[in-house]
């Protein structure tokens, strides 16, 4: 007697049910006004609004460099103040109400349940979470140099594999080397 294989439509009836009891990630739950506080909390613990003043900071300077290249004839108090109002702005509307920090709240609150942002907060008040905010700023900043300089050293054996592709399509190379 020979052994019958199942028909497809069975094996994918069968997989879409064992998918179906497989456990699944917790959906995020309603913002309510705990998950809404603890979310807050998450984003301070893990550095959201140092790394907000940080900007604003980096950026007054940046801008108040640039001024003072292109108007040498202001004073270092009209620099300074322009500096201030700069870095203020920044962290007014970044951390302030409806701010940056405000609109980011939605990300989470639809990625995690309330449990799921208690144990990230738990996270954040553990010494090895204190060590991630604290190295965060740093390591994004080291990882976008490296990603730059990564694109950089990329571009040219992109640029080469598509012209190579091309012409294998017997089409001209686009790209200039």
């Amino acid at each position: 007697m020979t052994k019958r294989k199942p028909p497809a439509l069975a094996l994918a009836l069968a997989l879409v049910l064992a998918l179906f009891c497989l456990p699944r990630p917790a959906a995020a739950d309603e913002l309510t006004p705990a998950k809404l506080a603890d979310i807050k909390q998450l984003l301070a613990l893990s550095g959201s609004t140092r790394i907000t003043t940080q900007l604003a900071e980096t950026l007054a300077k940046k801008i108040t460099i640039a001024l003072r290249k292109k108007r040498p004839e202001l004073s270092e108090k009209a620099l300074l103040r322009v500096e201030r109002e700069v870095r203020e702005t920044v962290v007014e509307k970044m951390l302030g109400p409806g701010g940056a920090l405000d609109r980011m709240v939605p990300m989470y609150a639809s990625r995690f349940s309330h449990e799921e942002i208690r144990q990230i907060v738990d996270f954040y008040k553990s010494s090895v979470g204190q060590k991630m905010a604290q190295n965060l700023p740093e390591l994004l900043r080291e990882g976008q140099k490296l990603g730059v300089q990564f694109a950089q050293e990329l571009g040219p054996e992109i640029k080469l594999r598509i012209n190579e592709a091309l012409l294998k399509e017997n089409a001209a190379p686009q790209i200039q080397q």
